[in-house]
């Protein structure tokens, strides 16, 4: 009797979790080269418009765990570039949109979040001439605005925290408003272990407290699972702390430049994916059909040459 298929979510789970066994060996440092890029998702065939939602879960946790090495130094992939592009349009594309109306703030956040983490998003040069007209591309770019592309990871980095949090209260509404008053009383733990309450009328200003908050009260079963995963990977990387303990202090570390900005802001803004992302499952097949469809519309409509419309990222290249 033959053993059972793998699921697609199976494949991109041993997929990440083989380029980590690659990159770093037993009691040895990150290294990445050949022996680690042929896990990488999109060379092994993944297409992220054709995941289903438990499928992009697991994408978004096990590539978020790729970024989550000792030593915070894991540089984002095209892999995490493609996935946050797709994400992007189907959070801000879709019609109608999965933001309402009032809440554009997050959602020119959010934007500006994406942008920076695929700025520099290319394919490697099959050549080189490919390689040279690259440069020669590059150097036409306002010197500037070029600088600018470079810092994009800085830029996702300090814009992530804020995205996060807006995010979190969103998803908490009924409990804190945006600009942090709280609503109704609740409780969480402190880093002593005691309880610390919040009463109503008074501010929330710890991301600290309201990841706590969104986890144990507001968060559904199936994104528990996935945050789970995500602290899972987080006492992996620092067992010495709790994981939202540790985000709470990279707030302060990655300002002052102690900690990877690019995997502060990759993780960060993985888990703010997944948050607006909850709830959607039962629709979600909708939701990536009419998404899809309308990419598809913008670059048969762009004119000339098929290009990227100006308000979509899928696909960043």
């Amino acid at each position: 009797m033959s053993s059972p298929q793998p699921s697609k979510s199976d494949i991109i789970r041993t997929l990440c979790d083989s380029w980590i066994a690659a990159a770093v060996p037993m009691g040895g440092v990150l290294t990445i080269g050949a022996e680690t890029e042929q896990f990488r998702l999109l060379r092994d065939g993944i297409v992220f418009h054709e995941l289903n939602y438990d499928e992009l879960r697991s994408t978004c946790v096990g590539l978020a765990r790729v970024l989550l090495q000792p030593g915070l130094n894991t540089m984002i992939d095209l892999d995490h570039r493609v996935l946050w592009s797709w994400c992007a349009d189907v959070i801000l594309l879709h019609r109608p949109a999965l933001l309402a109306p009032g809440e554009r703030e997050i959602g020119d956040l959010f934007r500006l979040c994406i942008r920076a983490a695929i700025a520099n998003a290319r394919r490697p040069p099959a050549s080189q001439k490919e390689w040279d007209d690259s440069v020669a591309e590059s150097n036409k770019i306002p010197y500037h605005m070029r600088e600018l592309a470079n810092e994009a990871y800085a830029i996702l980095a300090y814009l992530s925290f804020p995205l996060l949090e807006a995010v979190v209260k969103r998803a908490c509404s009924s409990v804190v408003d945006p600009a942090g008053h709280v609503l109704r009383d609740f409780t969480v733990t402190s880093r002593s272990g005691r309880p610390r309450d919040y009463q109503a009328g008074k501010i929330c200003s710890s991301l600290r407290d309201l990841l706590y908050l969104h986890h144990d009260q507001f968060a559904s079963p199936t994104l528990k699972v996935s945050l789970d995963e995500c602290i899972a990977n987080l006492r992996r990387l620092d067992s010495t702390r709790e994981p939202y303990d540790l985000i709470f202090e990279w707030r302060n570390s990655a300002l002052h430049g102690s900690a990877s900005l690019p995997t502060v802001g990759g993780t960060l803004v993985t888990l703010a994916i997944l948050i607006l992302l909850d709830g959607r499952e039962a629709n979600y097949e909708e939701v990536r059909s009419e998404t899809l469809k309308r990419i598809q519309f913008d670059l048969r409509t762009s004119g000339g040459p098929p290009r990227k419309s100006p308000w979509g990222f899928y696909l960043p290249i």
